[in-house]
């Protein structure tokens, strides 16, 4: 049996840090949105037990992404099939690695979906979504997609809507930020950050039907964790003064109601940009809710 899916990338639409539990671990208020950026992956059952992975970069994006049995992909698999079960793997990747747009988590996701669909005992929703959170925050929420609020850690999402399509220019440095020095720096910085950043922070950001404004409290400490983005968001929001950082970074966006206006911004910033700066620009467009697999027996 063969199953693929396509695998979408994700964007914060702003984030409130709430508070942080006894293992260390942040709780958020932030809103996910699934955007029409995809990896693909496809799965193949076989006899022999093992998982082999065979991966491709689809645009030249620079990926260092492993094609071992210890990739994300790999795992979520197995940690739904077991050791013992035989697959084949094939991911083409076309999310750009370490700029927070969920690629590795989206994968993964769709890795439970496909599992699922060729496991002959059924598995529930529940179940699922279990096992998705072990593997990552936002895992849960890659496997519908759509838009959805989430708290806690990220396990409790609730979904929400907007009256039209919203509209997106990606901003990606051609480095990464670490997730989790920027969430070690959030500490320290919350009691500066009003004094060093107010001048840099982001316009207001505020969408019809969207439960909150789209500002970002981790945007400060990733400044600090890495101060290129700090400078290429001064150069940009001359620009496009409501260009926002997606999560812990390093992916800035902004969002516009229409197509024409998001394409106007996407000029803009492209005309500002050096050449040789390796920042990538990507036009999408969301909320889209994932895609049903495609299943072929044999």
């Amino acid at each position: 049996m063969k199953v693929s899916a396509r695998c979408p990338a994700k964007l914060n639409l702003g984030l409130r840090v709430t508070g942080q539990r006894d293992n260390g671990y942040h709780e958020l208020d932030t809103l996910f949105c699934a955007v029409d950026l995809f990896d693909e992956l496809e799965i193949e059952t076989r006899e022999a037990p093992g998982y082999a992975l065979r991966v491709t970069d689809k645009i030249g994006t620079g990926l260092d992404v492993p094609a071992t049995d210890d990739n994300l992909v790999c795992r979520a698999l197995r940690s739904l099939c077991g050791e013992d079960s035989g697959f084949g793997l094939r991911l083409i990747k076309a999310i750009p690695a370490g700029g927070g747009l969920g690629g590795g988590s989206s994968d993964a996701a769709q890795a439970l979906r496909c599992g699922r669909a060729t496991m002959p005992e059924p598995v529930s929703d529940e179940q699922l979504a279990d096992l998705a959170l072990r593997l990552g925050a936002d895992v849960p929420f890659l496997i519908e997609g759509g838009l959805q609020r989430a708290v806690g850690v990220g396990e409790k999402l609730t979904a929400e809507a907007v009256a039209a399509p919203l509209w997106f220019v990606l901003v990606v440095p051609a480095f990464g930020t670490s997730t989790a020095t920027v969430f070690r720096q959030y500490a320290t910085t919350r009691s500066t950050q009003s004094a060093s950043f107010e001048d840099l922070r982001a316009a207001s950001i505020h969408v019809d039907g969207l439960p909150f404004d789209l500002g970002n409290d981790l945007e400060p400490p990733a400044f600090v964790v890495e101060p290129r983005l700090e400078r290429l968001a001064r150069e940009l929001r001359r620009v496009v003064p409501d260009l926002a950082l997606s999560g812990s970074g390093s992916t800035m966006f902004c969002v516009r109601t229409d197509e024409a206006s998001r394409d106007r911004v996407f000029d803009e910033i492209r005309q500002c940009l050096d050449p040789q700066s390796g920042v990538r620009l990507i036009r999408c467009g969301g909320p889209i809710v994932v895609d049903p697999l495609e299943i072929e027996d044999g």
